[in-house]
């Protein structure tokens, strides 16, 4: 039995009908999506709100070693405030291999950046960077 396609708004991650345009819940353009390439809906998909979506798009764009991708994972590393440990070490370690620098130094470089919403982002850094 064929399983049924679900959609969903790349901007705040609702299903949607696959007939409309406009999503009804956050009225982002669905149709913009069309034009996007593989890369940009990975690095959207970094704010998924399954953690494993995020982390999957951060493992692919540092296994594709999309410069854009760091500084993505890097936004949302700080961003998230449901940052948990495993999806900031998946952030830090992809990070790391795009960039290709260690762990530690990833982890200085972010220290040094505004606005942590995250105590667990600040602990895996501070972790990370001894």
């Amino acid at each position: 039995m064929p399983r049924e396609l679900k959609f969903f708004c790349l901007n705040c991650w609702r299903e949607v009908d696959p007939e409309v345009t406009v999503c009804p819940w956050c009225g982002n353009d669905l149709t913009a999506a069309d034009d996007m390439s593989y890369d940009e809906k990975l690095i959207k998909a970094l704010n998924h709100f399954e953690p494993e979506t995020a982390i999957r798009a951060a493992q692919i764009l540092a296994m594709k070693k999309v410069r854009e991708g760091a500084d993505a994972i890097a936004d949302a590393f700080v961003n998230r405030a449901d940052l948990d440990p495993i999806m900031a070490r998946a952030f830090l370690r992809a990070i790391a291999e795009i960039e290709g620098k260690s762990e530690t130094n990833v982890a200085m470089d972010l220290k040094k950046r505004d606005g942590f919403k995250s105590e667990t982002a600040m602990r895996v850094v501070d972790v990370a960077s001894l």
